[in-house]
């Protein structure tokens, strides 16, 4: 009677007991297994979960014998019957349950330090951590410091006092703590499902160490391997399985050399603030820019179409920079911190890019202010005339400097090397397919834009003649590579995203990659050869600078058009395999979900702006009204590549560092809001632009111009200054958002709108 009564009960009775549990406390579940070579017996397990660790404890084990019988359960279901045991579930000792004390759950060096001890009892001398006593007790590596400053580590067995007296004083006048890094802790788990042999297999299979690395579980374990970076948590990884059969765990053992580089801080941060400090001048002219535009004739109308043009290099300079942080992640496996990467050199020719390229918009700008304020009075000041000069030539100066700090970053990022730790452990790092393409449209793209440059310095100072025509057709070559900067932040967002998930693009996404960066430099060539080697005249269309090919002969403007529809229909059609597949690689659906949106607007206008104009060559004429509203709406969709590299780049400065729950951060929450109000305020322009372009009356002339972007109504406030404040507020505040940031609040929690 006694045995059917707890058959009953564990047949009946607890399956609806734990069931009922699960429905409070989100669990996962084992497995009755029956034990090799053993008596017939079994372990279910119920796992809570705890929103930062995650281990089985022994209160949580419930132990049963079903004499023989298996057991499977799955979400608060329960069936009798012979289980399908995975090959790694084994033995489960129900003597009890412990993890090995010393060993925290953690997954990078950052993560497995913790605060052990502080200089003051309590907050004092802006240390706000200060609350512990000044005795540390560490098992490993111990420091001294706060923020950024730090002592050197100091090899602890038991305790060491938190002072100044063993430590040295770091930062004389604040208040410090101690810090202590185990001397062995476990960095990842071989599964991350909780198993009746491994209840500690509850993390992501990549182990971050800096030192050595090790697989296995109790008393069974690969020997010591060394490595810098990430390691998978897989038997592949190692040289053998250390445990056939049983699930296990890697462990990590620091490295004290290794530690004594960590900075607290990424190399990278001059890269960044150069690529912020662009981006903050892009804005400012772009919005001077919608300001001003529409009084036609004044000083601040002329000065601020100089400054937009100046600032047309801002974009493709972004990616750049971000390209040599892609570069030095690949390189220092996303531990950048710990070495001298990007090289000074490289960070001295970024910050001197940046610079310069800031200051020839400034002096270019004033020197045109001088001019317009001269030509509105009608007077010629010597003393004026010599100003402008002086200006102009500075900006000259700069700009030239500019395109020498861009060669040395350029070859910088091709032969940036390996940390010798980390070439001795992985060898050599590629340069990836991403990188490279970007590197070579940006060789090409900025190429142009110099002889550009060249050449209307020529026309300007008189040479009118023999560089009108090659004028025209380097405006033309110009106009193609309108989309190049995109293509590069389309190359960099899903080489990136690779990365982070530790794989390697599919061949046919590679493949694409390289067609999309041929296609586009071979339309250039096209743009450009073909006016001296099929005797073409090249018209542009509207205020894009869309291109009509003229030939005298008919059959070679079928041929010259069909090609140029082929690498066309090529460059967009792999840029969508590469949409594609960075929509597939969703690690961050947030970052995905943001950048394939804005790729999107892009493209989609200008595939229709690429239509329409097809349409216009084949039936010799018309929708002059259509490509001129399409021609604005893409001047209003070049706002798109700046807002894909600045989310970018918070995303990737986000990621670097590990927030409160151990994982890669991603930007706060309210950061991530103001991403999407930016994009929302630039759908809305651009849809504002098209509606009010269909609507505006039709002049008589068709070919004539329609004042769409008129902004002394109210309706033209609406269309155009609005929505510019609100993306170039956004774009403050996703700015702001990168400087206050911190491990604390990089968890993107409280986001109302990214989901």
């Amino acid at each position: 009677m006694a045995a059917f009564i707890t058959q009953a009960f564990v047949l009946r009775v607890m399956p609806i007991t734990l069931a009922l549990a699960c429905a409070v406390v989100p669990c996962e579940w084992g497995k009755f297994v029956k034990i090799d070579g053993a008596e017939p017996q079994s372990a279910l397990v119920l796992l809570q979960r705890d929103a930062l660790v995650k281990h089985a404890t022994a209160e949580s084990r419930l132990k049963a014998d079903l004499e023989g019988n298996a057991w499977s359960v799955h979400k608060g279901k329960a069936a009798l019957g012979s289980a399908e045991v995975p090959p790694v579930i084994h033995d489960l000792s129900l003597a009890g349950l412990s993890m090995p004390h010393a060993l925290d759950v953690h997954q990078s060096p950052k993560d497995a330090m913790y605060q052990c001890a502080s200089e003051y009892d309590e907050p004092k001398l802006g240390c706000a951590e200060c609350t512990m006593n000044r005795t540390c007790t560490c098992d490993g590596f111990a420091r001294f410091g706060y923020g950024s400053t730090w002592s050197q580590w100091k090899n602890v067995s038991g305790s060491v006092s938190c002072d100044s007296s063993e430590f040295g004083d770091p930062y004389t006048g604040h208040g410090k703590v101690c810090m202590c890094m185990p001397r062995v802790y476990t960095c990842a788990t071989e599964w991350d499902t909780p198993m009746a042999n491994c209840s500690e297999c509850t993390m992501q299979d990549k182990c971050s160490c800096l030192g050595s690395v090790r697989m296995g579980y109790g008393n069974n374990w690969t020997s010591w391997t060394p490595t810098v970076g990430t390691t998978t948590c897989r038997v592949s990884a190692f040289e053998a399985d250390p445990y056939d059969g049983h699930g296990k765990i890697c462990q990590c053992q620091p490295s004290l050399d290794l530690l004594q580089k960590m900075t607290g801080e990424t190399g990278v941060g001059a890269v960044l603030n150069s690529i912020i400090a662009i981006i903050v001048a892009y804005f400012i002219a772009v919005t001077l820019y919608n300001l001003f535009s529409g009084n036609e004739g004044s000083i601040l109308h002329h000065t601020s179409e100089v400054l937009m043009s100046a600032m047309r290099l801002a974009p493709m300079l972004c990616a750049v920079f971000l390209a040599v942080i892609k570069r030095t992640a690949t390189l220092t496996a996303e531990n950048t911190e710990l070495y001298w990467l990007p090289h000074l050199y490289l960070k001295v020719a970024v910050v001197c890019c940046a610079v310069t390229f800031i200051a020839q918009a400034a002096f270019y700008v004033y020197a045109e202010y001088l001019a317009q304020k001269d030509a509105a009075t009608g007077q010629l000041v010597t003393d004026s005339q010599s100003r402008i000069i002086t200006f102009s030539n500075l900006g000259q100066l700069s700009l030239t400097l500019m395109y020498l700090a861009l060669i040395v970053t350029l070859v910088g990022i091709v032969f940036m090397s390996e940390p010798l730790p980390l070439y001795t452990i992985v060898g050599k790092t590629p340069v990836a397919p991403g990188t490279v393409c970007t590197i070579i449209i940006a060789a090409v793209y900025f190429a142009v834009y110099l002889a550009l440059h060249v050449m209307k310095s020529g026309h300007a100072l008189g040479e009118a003649e023999q560089s009108s025509s090659a004028l025209e057709v380097m405006r033309l070559a110009s106009a193609v590579l309108n989309v190049a900067p995109m293509i590069c932040a389309l190359f960099l967002a899903v080489q990136i995203a690779a990365d982070w998930q530790h794989t390697s693009l599919p061949q046919n996404v590679e493949v694409c990659l390289y067609l999309c960066a041929v296609s586009l430099l071979m339309q250039v060539v096209l743009v450009l050869v073909t006016p001296a080697f099929a005797g073409a005249n090249l018209p542009s269309n509207g205020s894009g600078g869309e291109v009509d090919f003229v030939t005298r002969s008919h059959s070679t403007f079928v041929v010259i058009s069909f090609f140029r529809w082929v690498l066309i229909s090529a460059l967009y059609i792999c840029a969508g395999v590469i949409c594609c597949c960075f929509w597939t690689l969703q690690l961050e659906p947030r970052l995905t979900h943001l950048l394939i949106v804005l790729m999107a607007v892009f493209f989609g206008v200008f595939i229709v702006l690429w239509v329409t104009v097809t349409l216009r060559q084949l039936i010799q004429g018309g929708f002059a009204r259509a490509i001129h509203i399409l021609g604005i709406a893409k001047e209003v969709a070049m706002l798109c590549p700046m807002l894909v590299i600045l989310i970018l780049a918070s995303w990737v400065h986000a990621h670097q560092m590990s927030n409160s729950l151990g994982e890669p951060g991603e930007p706060q929450g309210w950061v991530q809001d103001y991403m999407c109000v930016a994009i929302g305020g630039l759908i809305f322009m651009l849809l504002m632009v098209i509606i009010r372009g269909l609507s505006a009356n039709q002049p008589t002339n068709p070919e004539l111009d329609y004042n769409i972007m008129d902004k002394s109504t109210e309706v033209g406030v609406l269309v155009v200054l609005l929505p510019m404040i609100i993306v170039c507020a956004s774009a403050v505040v996703i700015i702001t958002g990168l400087f206050v940031i911190t491990p604390a609040t990089a968890t993107g929690d409280g986001a109302w709108f990214a989901q």
